[in-house]
């Protein structure tokens, strides 16, 4: 994921949960802005729904390889 870093017009490339969870967390305040609260199984089951699966190669068999894609239909 790229966001904001040190500098002029900074951006810094990073992956891991340090990055996916405030994107994640994003998404799910993007939602609840569009569609209210909601219970947290039928949030998950939405985020599900949006996301794509098995679309990164060369990643570690342990890697959950999911891609939360937002688009502007929410």
């Amino acid at each position: 994921i790229t966001s904001n870093w040190f500098g002029i017009n900074g951006t810094k490339t990073m992956s891991g949960t340090s990055m996916a969870s405030p994107h994640v967390a994003g998404v799910i305040a993007l939602i609840i802005s569009q569609r209210g609260n909601m219970a947290p199984a039928k949030m998950k089951e939405l985020l599900k729904s949006m996301a794509t699966y098995g679309a990164l190669k060369n990643v570690e068999l342990t890697a959950s390889n999911i891609i939360l894609y937002v688009n502007k239909s929410i």
